[in-house]
């Protein structure tokens, strides 16, 4: 059986990705970071999930939109606000950012499930030989 390799630094420090002329750094889906944070912030919620009984819609996405702005969109560029400033990347304005536009969101999560931005290249490989 052939495994395509991951490149393992990009899992968590992210690809740029083009979302409507904004360069966005986006990590891979369930990389190690956000496995973390995501059992973090679901602990006091433990009990609920192994019971089978449900957390409410606004505590469960609140929950991902963290997991999603801490690490998984990790960094952007070229993103300004309204007046035309730059909007510096932070965790609380990725968070913003997510929570604010579905569409962006979605992106992010499409782009972070797509395992072909995350394979090792065959000329990354030789470069320098």
């Amino acid at each position: 059986m052939l495994i395509t390799p991951i490149d393992k630094s990009k899992e968590t420090s992210g690809v740029e990705a083009e979302y409507y002329g904004v360069k966005l750094k986006i990590a891979r889906a369930n990389n190690t970071n956000f496995k973390s944070l995501f059992r973090t912030l679901f602990a006091p919620y433990k009990y609920q999930m192994e019971h089978n009984q449900s957390i409410p819609e606004e505590i469960s996405e609140d929950i991902m939109l963290k997991c999603y702005s801490q690490t998984i969109l990790v960094g952007w560029s070229g993103l300004k606000d309204v007046d035309g400033k730059e909007i510096h990347y932070s965790h609380e304005k990725a968070y913003e950012l997510l929570k604010d536009d579905d569409d962006a969101y979605e992106f992010v999560k499409n782009q972070s499930n797509n395992m072909d931005a995350f394979i090792k290249k065959e000329e990354e490989d030789t470069k320098g030989k």
